[in-house]
């Protein structure tokens, strides 16, 4: 993609047996009028019998270059975390009850907490 401030991102991945590797490259306008460094990242997961777990960094050097995550799903039920270098984190569960009704629940590194439930009509 291109915009008329010389702003460009492009990026592709690659999937096999539940592994994807993708790679993606940006400059947004202001960082290309500022003559910035180009932000350039690769990420990949692997997904086998309910568990899936990742990793990607970035080329830009701002106390947050990488990040991880993992998760598993089974029966209507899920739990996810990821993190980064800035310890920034978040968790979350969910489960279904059935196919009308879900709950949700989550905390973050910030210390916010949700817990919401869902009804299908």
């Amino acid at each position: 993609a291109f915009d008329e401030e010389k702003g460009n991102a492009f990026g592709g991945s690659y999937s096999m047996n539940g592994m994807t590797v993708s790679v993606d490259s940006k400059l947004e306008a202001l960082e290309a009028a500022e003559k910035a460094d180009r932000s350039n990242t690769i990420s990949g997961s692997y997904a086998v019998a309910g568990f899936t777990a990742g990793a990607s960094y970035n080329s830009i050097v701002d106390g947050n270059q990488w990040g991880i995550n993992a998760g598993y799903s089974a029966d209507g039920m899920s739990i996810a975390f990821d993190t980064d270098e800035a310890s920034q984190w978040t968790a979350t569960a969910s489960y279904a009850f059935n196919d009308a009704a879900s709950v949700e629940a989550g905390v973050n590194y910030t210390e916010d907490a949700f817990v919401g439930v869902s009804f299908k009509f």
